[in-house]
Order: C-alpha cells, then sequence, then structure tokens
C-alpha cells in the first residue's frame, strides 16, 4: 500500500520521504550519450526498452509483438526511438535505432536522460529515468503495483490492476492473459 522507498526509509526512521531516485552521471557518460541526440536532425528521440527481468519474474513481460507495434506507431508518427537494453537481451525492435548491449547501465541512464521521454515495462531503467529526471511510460503487469514502484511524474498503465499485485515469480496465467490481451494503442495514446 505504499512505495518501496517508503518502506525501507521507514525502517531507519526517515518519514514521508522524497520520492526521487538519484544518479549522478559523469562528464564522459553524459558526452557519449549526447552523440545519440545528434544522429537525428531535430536531436530529438525517445527511449524504448521492451524487455523485462523475466529471470526475477516471467509476469513482468508485455509481449514483443507489441511493443513492436509501439515502436511502428511511433516511427509512424515520425517519431524517433532508441532501443536500449543488456546484451543478452535478444529481443530487437525493427525500425528503431539499436543500442541493446552496446551501453552499460550507467550509459543506458545517460542517453535516457538526453531523451524526451522513456517507455519500459517497470524494472531498473525505470527508477534510472526518475533519477535523471526524464518523463516514461511505463507498463506493469498484474506482478507488482505502480503504488509500490511508480513514480507520480510517469504515466503508469497498470495493465493487471483487475488481477494484481501477485508477486509471483512463477508462471502466473493471469498476469500473461493480461498483458496478451491489453491494446498497446494505450501506451501509443500516452506517448
Amino acid at each position: 500500500d505504499r512505495h518501496i522507498i517508503e518502506q525501507i526509509c521507514e525502517v531507519y526512521g526517515i518519514n514521508d520521504p522524497k520520492l526521487k531516485c538519484e544518479l549522478y552521471l559523469t562528464e564522459g557518460e553524459k558526452q557519449v550519450a549526447s552523440i545519440v541526440g545528434e544522429a537525428f536532425s531535430s536531436g530529438k528521440y525517445i527511449v524504448i526498452e521492451p524487455q523485462s527481468n523475466d529471470e526475477y519474474s516471467c509476469n513482468k513481460v508485455y509481449p514483443i509483438e507489441k511493443w513492436q507495434k509501439v515502436a511502428d506507431d511511433l516511427n509512424n508518427m515520425g517519431l524517433n526511438v532508441v532501443q536500449v537494453g543488456r546484451k543478452t537481451d535478444s529481443k530487437k525492435l525493427k525500425g528503431v535505432s539499436d543500442l541493446t548491449g552496446q551501453t552499460s547501465f550507467r550509459g543506458a541512464s545517460a542517453i535516457i536522460a538526453n531523451a524526451d521521454l522513456f517507455v519500459s515495462s517497470e524494472g531498473g531503467l525505470m527508477h534510472a529515468a526518475n533519477a535523471v529526471q526524464t518523463k516514461s511510460v511505463i507498463v506493469y503487469s498484474g506482478f507488482i503495483s505502480p503504488v509500490m514502484t511508480g513514480y507520480s511524474e510517469n504515466t503508469n498503465i497498470w495493465v493487471g490492476k483487475d488481477h494484481g499485485p501477485c508477486g509471483m515469480k512463477s508462471k502466473c496465467d493471469k498476469c500473461h492473459s493480461a498483458m496478451s490481451k491489453h491494446s498497446s494503442d494505450e501506451i501509443v495514446e500516452a506517448v
């Protein structure tokens, strides 16, 4: 019923903490990331991260074909889209500038810092986006509630709200069903 930051701070006697992450990028990280924006004539871009840490829970995964539709729709709107992710992420979107596996977490955070928007499922880079003050559109399954990890400046789309949060790490049919039935149009509209 409360944000994870509030729960952790309570243990240390800190009441009413600011729901804000902090990450301090080096000048070198900022410079490398600025090259991404220079690749586009407008200098503007949206970062998308379609992978979920399915090793932690398979119930957070939004189907890749739905992420592809989001990328296609954003491209059709004339928006520049950059994909980031871990080296182990094998799901690459077509029609985007792909930087999957080419950056560290901090490097991806710097790229997000220069972006106009970050779009992803609930996960680590969502917190990095908060730390670098980039607004986000975040997709939540029934696994976890935006109340627990979301930020008010983001557009949090809780696909599994009718069922969750279940917190299950093994496959939850209700989480998977909600994600597979959800229309990616809601994500595009939020962008």
